[in-house]
């Protein structure tokens, strides 16, 4: 009889720490992943005003990958190469800046990129914006989130820079 009450103890011991030790877990993974994510952006964003050249953030159709790359030729993107920029993640002039070809997103993380976002432009100036053009329109304040079990991270980004992370647990 003993046995049995010490199981069940530990049974309902282990099922009461086993979900507290989960979400501690997601909330690690999903904030590594969040955390790289706007390392590479912000590093993009400096990169564009240090090295006086556009640089570009574009995500892959697939939502696991995304890439940073800079424009090589000059400061200013060509005419021609415009189109390009905006439709080819692997475009001859732009050359990758991260330590990987594309930064592949943990595949048990949920990334919802912002829905009006392919690419992202960052100018010389510090200005993040739609299309690698001198009279291009800012980018629109949005948020990417980054969800695996209860735990998500929404990543605010905006014209100016990523402004905001908040975390959101939903209780159980």
């Amino acid at each position: 009889m003993e046995i049995v009450v010490a199981i069940t103890i530990i049974v309902a011991f282990t099922s009461v720490v086993g979900r507290g030790i989960d979400g501690f877990f997601s909330a690690q993974r999903v904030t590594t992943a969040a955390r790289t994510f706007i390392e590479d952006y912000r590093a993009a964003r400096f990169g564009a005003m240090n090295d006086q050249r556009y640089y570009r953030l574009y995500f892959s159709s697939d939502n696991f990958n995304y890439v940073v790359q800079s424009y090589d030729s000059a400061a200013k993107v060509a005419a021609t190469h415009v189109t390009g920029a905006l439709t080819n993640i692997n475009d001859a002039n732009w050359t990758t800046v991260i330590d990987e070809p594309m930064r592949e997103i943990d595949p048990y993380i949920t990334f919802q990129r912002p829905s009006s976002l392919n690419v992202m432009f960052f100018r010389f100036d510090g200005a993040v914006v739609a299309a690698p053009t001198e009279d291009a329109a800012p980018i629109q304040d949005c948020v990417a989130t980054f969800t695996y079990g209860l735990a998500a991270l929404a990543v605010n980004i905006s014209s100016s820079g990523t402004m905001a992370s908040e975390e959101f647990y939903e209780p159980d």
